[in-house]
């Protein structure tokens, strides 16, 4: 069984930012391989409650393969961040 680790708390939002690009790009070219290592990136940290439950749905997203649900998703979380 994989370990269970806590989350990390964010101390720089810009290597999320950047994560959340690398999640925009890769659904846009449907690299779905890239996609899927981005979410365990995005999934080890703890996010502010404005943003927890979109982060949720934004993985769910990828795992649906709904490219354009994943880019809006992206910006709505950017804006309420």
């Amino acid at each position: 069984f994989p370990e269970v680790t806590e989350k990390q708390e964010i101390t720089d939002k810009d290597l999320i930012f950047g994560y959340f690009n690398m999640l925009q790009m890769a659904m846009s070219k449907n690299d779905f391989s890239t996609s899927d290592f981005v979410c365990e990136e995005i999934k080890k940290y703890n996010y502010p409650e404005s943003v927890c439950n979109l982060v949720d749905e934004l993985i769910e997203k990828v795992n649906n393969l709904d490219s354009d649900a994943v880019i809006q998703l992206i910006s709505t979380i950017k804006g309420k961040w």
